[in-house]
C-alpha cells in the first residue's frame, strides 16, 4: 500500500443512466455528453423509443440512430460500430 498524489488518466466512462419511463434520462444524456464534449455534433444516440431522442433536436445537432426489436448484445455492437465509423 503506497500513498501518492493523484493524477489524472486517460479512461472511458463507464455510466448507466436508470429510471422509470418519463423521467428524463434521454435528455440527460444528452446534457452530459455535450458537458462532456462540448459539442452536439459529436454526440450519437442509439434510440429504441421510437425517435423520442429527436424531441431534444432544439438542444443541438446531436445525431440518432434508430434501434428496433430484437434488442440483442449483437445489435447494440453493430449501431456502436455505425456511429464509431462515421465519426
Amino acid at each position: 500500500m503506497q500513498l501518492q498524489t493523484a493524477s489524472r488518466k486517460q479512461v472511458k466512462i463507464k455510466m448507466n443512466i436508470a429510471s422509470p419511463s418519463g423521467f428524463g434520462k434521454t435528455y440527460s444524456a444528452l446534457l452530459l455528453g455535450y458537458g462532456i464534449t462540448g459539442d452536439y455534433e459529436k454526440i450519437a444516440v442509439i434510440d429504441t423509443e421510437n425517435d423520442s431522442a429527436s424531441l431534444y433536436s432544439n438542444l443541438g445537432p446531436f445525431k440518432t440512430i434508430r434501434l428496433d426489436a430484437p434488442y440483442s448484445p449483437d445489435r447494440y455492437i453493430q449501431a456502436i460500430d455505425i456511429c464509431e465509423k462515421s465519426g
